[in-house]
């Protein structure tokens, strides 16, 4: 009663400040809560493909780091095609609610291991420099909105799972997966996607 009453009062606060610091509201209703590692979650999981140079126009688009935003979301306005091969395309193909995970890159102010929830029904596969993780057994939307809250809050914890070669942050796979989620009911995860769905629409987000 008290869990229900607390998460009753943060979507209360969401509505006064038109959903401002979700972020936050995410640490004050799961702070403390036992979590279950993220490797214990995953259905599947693969690096992305680079392909070689799309030559005649056919080939599939593919997700770049590029393309993420620091908001978790992707900017597609600008996407390359690449050829890739037909079984790798059947293999790698991402689906809708996929987390697709920055293993490789970072900069100074963002280190490696940035997240964006893939929310498109068309195809497209990633690059080389990225992971997708595909969920079971939690809604694949709160699970993303876990480890993205995780990357915002806890960078000293980020920064130790990367290691630069040739000026390039590699995250450390194993590290990561070790990342908890919490242990939320079933109904928490919905009511909490509903409102960090709803303060992404809101231009006051972030």
């Amino acid at each position: 009663m008290e869990e229900q009453t607390r998460f009753g009062s943060i979507v209360e606060q969401a509505d006064k400040s038109e959903f401002v610091g979700c972020k936050s509201q995410f640490i004050e209703i799961f702070y403390g809560m036992e979590t279950t590692p993220v490797k214990d979650y995953i259905d599947d999981s693969f690096p992305g493909e680079w392909g070689t140079e799309d030559k005649d126009g056919n080939g599939v688009k593919v997700i770049r780091t590029t393309n993420f935003t620091n908001s978790g979301k992707l900017n597609l306005a600008d996407v390359v095609t690449r050829s890739i091969e037909d079984r790798k395309v059947v293999r790698k193909q991402i689906k809708k609610y996929d987390t697709i995970l920055e293993r490789s890159g970072g900069t100074a102010d963002n280190p490696v291991g940035r997240v964006v929830l893939f929310e498109e029904d068309n195809l497209f596969l990633c690059n080389n420099f990225t992971q997708v993780l595909r969920f079971k057994d939690v809604d694949p939307r709160f699970a993303f909105y876990a480890l993205y809250y995780f990357y915002q809050t806890n960078r000293t914890a980020i920064r130790s799972m990367g290691s630069k070669t040739t000026g390039i942050q590699n995250l450390n796979m194993s590290k990561y997966l070790e990342i908890g989620i919490p242990n939320a009911s079933d109904e928490d995860q919905k009511a909490f996607v509903t409102i960090a769905e709803q303060a992404d629409k809101s231009e006051y987000y972030n």
